[in-house]
């Protein structure tokens, strides 16, 4: 039950805080999602409120539109109810709301929830792609990750699966590469359903930056795109590389079939030098030069550190997210109590809009 709890509690702060994750403007002015009295709008970089919050739910712009909530209702721990629609950087509703649930928009399509499936919408609200999935994730170099009753695969843009059917997560398409498990080895297959990468590793992540990490017995290492491998395995547990440097733990050791705990965290360059030694609790990818970093145990607080170890902004959150088009979202309080509030900060680490909830 207190797993159950917990996942719901981040599923909200997924929704909550997503403006601080990958986004797709078109050019256009970065407007982030803010929180308000229980409703959510949107601020441009300055703190400025540019869409005065009204929606009960609210997702982050990609390609001009967001997902947002009308009539959703907090019942204890967690948010249901109401439809879901899409407005543009205006405010403005472009598609009424009328889907059980919504996602961003990638390549032009939206995957949107019907009862219990989902489909695929084009930027006019039109149903482009219909499947019988009761999960999916957004395309990603053409493809999408889609969950059946019979387990999990890929499908393209004209809803054909390409992949073999897994009962693990494979994850999204990256770099034009995408995981796949045969046989309980994990390896890759491209755009088109050809494997180009055996399947022959104990666990993999996904390609960033030309390289992706792989699990062989209980070590991570790392593999270019043809498969050679590139870093050693050496590592207990590691990161996707991003801005040239990858987060890797030494020391953690599995608790369970699903988690680790202990080690260190430290960084690591595409030679496998480690150039910020192994002592963060936990850490995050570099993004415009900074990492979050956790000091403290598992009470501890977030910082951020810049690409030589040096810390930037000290550890004094409770929750921080990575930075996005130089802002970063920030939380103080107990999450498993469900009472945070957030709010964003600037690269110098002072608020351009303060904590609210």
């Amino acid at each position: 039950m207190k797993i159950n709890k917990f996942l719901t509690i981040f599923l909200f702060i997924l929704v909550l805080l997503s403006a601080s994750e990958k986004s797709n403007t078109g050019g256009r002015e970065v407007l982030f999602g803010v929180q308000l009295n229980g409703k959510h709008g949107y601020i441009d970089k300055t703190g400025k409120t540019v869409i005065n919050p009204r929606f009960d739910m609210a997702r982050h712009f990609s390609e001009g539109l967001a997902a947002i909530n009308i009539g959703a209702k907090r019942v204890n721990h967690t948010y249901g109810g109401g439809k879901w629609g899409y407005i543009d950087e205006d405010g403005k509703i472009v598609i009424r709301p009328r889907f059980d649930d919504a996602s961003d928009f990638s390549e032009g399509l939206a995957r949107v929830k019907i009862g219990n499936k989902c489909s695929y919408i084009n930027k006019k609200g039109e149903i482009v792609i219909n499947t019988d999935a009761l999960h999916a994730g957004n395309f990603s170099d053409g493809l999408a990750l889609v969950w059946v009753t019979g387990g999990c695969g890929f499908i393209n843009r004209k809803g054909k699966l390409i992949s073999p059917m897994s009962d693990r997560n494979a994850g999204e398409c990256s770099e034009g590469l995408a995981a796949i498990i045969v046989e309980n080895k994990w390896g890759f297959i491209d755009t088109m359903g050809t494997v180009v990468i055996e399947p022959k590793f104990n666990d993999v992540l996904r390609f960033s930056e030309g390289i992706a990490a792989v699990k062989i017995g209980d070590k991570w290492g790392y593999i270019d795109r043809t498969g050679k491998m590139r870093i050693d395995p050496q590592f207990d547990r590691a990161t996707s590389f991003s801005e040239g440097l990858a987060a890797v733990n030494i020391g953690a050791k599995l608790v369970n079939v699903v988690g680790y705990t202990g080690g260190k965290w430290g960084y690591i360059d595409k030679e496998g030098r480690m150039v910020i030694p192994p002592q963060f609790e936990n850490s995050g990818d570099f993004h415009q030069g900074l990492a979050r970093l956790k000091v403290g145990g598992y009470k501890g607080k977030w910082g951020y550190i810049d690409k030589t170890g040096k810390v930037i902004i000290s550890p004094q959150f409770d929750l921080a997210m990575d930075f996005f088009e130089g802002l970063a979202v920030v939380g103080f309080g107990d999450k498993l109590k469900f009472e945070d509030i957030y709010g964003y900060i600037d690269s110098t680490g002072k608020f351009v809009w303060p904590p609210t909830k």
